[in-house]
């Protein structure tokens, strides 16, 4: 309402946007190398998967992280348009949000990771 410039033209939107689609890039490359990963460890040697699931967890949490700062980006992007109710974005803002709270995108599948790198029990996995 108030901007200088049509979001399309603006320096600060063009810069969210080429960090937000990098970050897009890299979550999909990132869970699909390890689910990649992990479903020849389980075609070829299925005893040599459960090793590998703590990793798998700590990519979907990080995922997930990843997704909800970057529609949290798109949001704020959206103005005061995001806010109606009929809002795509405000519709896509509280699905990331409600899958954040989900067990299996949870913060502690990091711990879980790192304790696996290091050879310790991880807890769920051990």
């Amino acid at each position: 309402m108030y901007a200088r410039v049509p979001l399309l033209e603006s320096p600060v939107f063009q810069l969210e946007l080429g960090r937000v689609d990098t970050s897009v890039r890299a979550a999909h490359a990132l869970l699909y190398a390890t689910a990649d990963e992990f479903w020849a460890a389980c075609v070829n040697e299925p005893a040599s998967a459960v090793p590998l699931a703590p990793r798998l967890s700590a990519a979907l949490a990080w995922v997930t992280e990843n997704a909800s700062g970057v529609v949290e980006t798109c949001y704020r992007a959206g103005g005061a348009s995001s806010l109606k109710e009929g809002s795509s974005l405000q519709r896509r803002f509280r699905d990331i949000y409600t899958f954040r709270q989900h067990a299996a995108a949870a913060e502690g599948w990091f711990g879980q990771a790192g304790a696996s790198l290091l050879e310790q029990p991880t807890g769920f996995w051990t």
